[in-house]
């Protein structure tokens, strides 16, 4: 009788454990915090994009993302990312303070050069976050 129930035990611990898989880990986000080293210029701020394709299993599909933010005098900025989605993050430089001041309308006579600072940043990082990782350094160039 002690067999048995041990053996049904055992049994349903093998099925519970081979029933967790990637799309379950994939739905988990962690709080992750970009660092930014510039040795040359403490004032300077940053723009910092970030971006997904997303991923898709048999069971769950994670929409592509794309966050900007500013990295201020910290130089650094935390995002809720998901674990195990390949993120790219892009590093431009920018004389904006924040978001708000980033996206308002250019006054008039200004030339806009946001279109040509996409094309080219000064700094580009691929990452997959796990549930152990939380910080990643990335260092500008001079």
């Amino acid at each position: 009788m002690k067999n048995c129930w041990f053996l049904c035990f055992l049994l349903s611990m093998i099925l519970i454990a081979c029933g967790k898989d990637d799309a379950m880990e994939t739905l988990e986000k962690v709080k992750f915090t970009i660092e930014l080293k510039d040795f040359t210029n403490n004032d300077q701020s940053y723009l910092i994009r970030i971006l997904s394709d997303g991923k898709q299993t048999d069971k769950v599909a994670i929409t592509p993302q794309d966050m900007s933010l500013i990295s201020g005098d910290q130089k650094k900025v935390t995002a809720n990312l998901y674990i195990n989605v390949p993120y790219t993050i892009k590093i431009y430089k920018t004389d904006k303070k924040s978001m708000d001041e980033y996206f308002s309308k250019p006054k008039s006579g200004s030339t806009d050069t946001t279109e040509q600072q996409e094309e080219h940043p000064i700094a580009t990082k691929t990452i997959t976050p796990t549930r152990n990782t939380n910080t990643i350094t990335i260092s500008i160039p001079e």
